[in-house]
């Protein structure tokens, strides 16, 4: 079951709906878990996972998954405390690295479709059925790929058209100007050479930032790993540097660096935390969204020597309680 056409066939044959019906669930559910992986939750939909390596709430699930005295949970939407009970977790560590089981899933398919409540255990099955052509077929077995949201100039366009959001994440500012700042924050570049992708201005005060201060921006169109948290801090230290060679631009602000991404390494994220760095995925800027709502034309990845490969499902094989 490798393309849209045959997932569509069989959802059609085992369920008993449209192919109009199944081919408009197949391109949402699609959509929901690629935001969910590239926004660095993990889904737990067995026999779909797919998260991270290395992210303690699905190490801790696999390891529990071994004792043949506990058996997997029906879905871990639940508390956050009462998932942790049940992976003898700290709460804190649950809810650092968020999960998303069927339960979940079918939320946000029936949101986003604009299910009425009589027909959810009709998408319910619907769900079953396509969670069910991940399970493993032995030679015939499928993945999950996360298609490619383009280039990195289409969404660097995309964000300055729109770049007021960004105070919905805590970071209100302003693309910086020759004429106020000093600096051009769309093109400037250090003394070695290296160019940021922008320079800003905040303009008004957030949790991390005050009105005034600086903020520079790296964006990726791809997953990254910890090279781009070394690239960031590289051009965060040169602009510290060259600011405070010329005290009446810098004065009382600070430097701050933003990553943009579609989807960080666990290293990185540890990284970004230590040097106070902030982060924001495609997916929970919308991006993700945006491009499949508005091209039906296939895009092609960008990367980088940053960029890394995107979650991959894991196999459970036999771990996993038939049924």
């Amino acid at each position: 079951m490798a393309d849209q056409t045959q997932i569509v066939n069989y959802l059609v044959r085992a369920v008993g709906v449209t192919a109009h019906d199944a081919t408009a669930f197949v391109e949402v559910i699609q959509e929901i878990v690629e935001e969910h992986v590239t926004d660095d939750v993990s889904v737990i939909a067995p026999p779909l996972m797919i998260g991270r390596f290395g992210c303690p709430v699905l190490d801790r699930l696999m390891m529990r998954l071994q004792d043949p005295r506990w058996a997997m949970p029906e879905s871990v939407d639940v508390a956050p405390q009462e998932l942790a009970d049940q992976l003898r977790l700290p709460v804190d560590v649950i809810e650092a690295y968020p999960v998303v089981g069927k339960f979940g899933l079918l939320a946000k398919v029936l949101d986003r479709l604009a299910i009425a409540d009589e027909d959810a255990e009709l998408y319910l099955r619907l769900l079953d059925a396509w969670l069910s052509t991940f399970a493993d077929h032995g030679n015939d077995t499928r993945d999950f790929e996360v298609q490619p949201t383009g280039s990195r100039e289409a969404f660097r366009g995309w964000l300055l058209d729109r770049f007021e959001m960004l105070g919905r994440y805590g970071y209100a500012a302003r693309v910086a100007d020759s004429h106020d700042d000093g600096i051009d924050g769309r093109v400037h570049s250090f003394d070695d050479g290296r160019r940021p992708d922008l320079i800003a201005r905040i303009t008004a005060d957030g949790d991390t930032v005050a009105k005034g201060d600086w903020l520079v921006i790296q964006h990726k169109t791809t997953a990254v790993g910890h090279n781009a948290h070394d690239e960031l801090a590289t051009h965060v230290d040169w602009l510290r540097a060259e600011l405070a060679s010329q005290p009446d631009k810098l004065g009382d602000a600070e430097v701050h660096g933003l990553l943009i991404a579609d989807g960080v390494s666990l290293l990185l994220e540890r990284a970004l935390r230590e040097r106070a760095f902030g982060y924001i995925s495609l997916s929970s800027l919308g991006y993700r969204h945006w491009v499949r709502s508005h091209t039906r034309v296939a895009v092609v990845g960008d990367p980088d020597s940053t960029a890394i490969a995107y979650p991959a499902a894991i196999r459970l094989g036999s771990l996993v309680p038939a049924g």
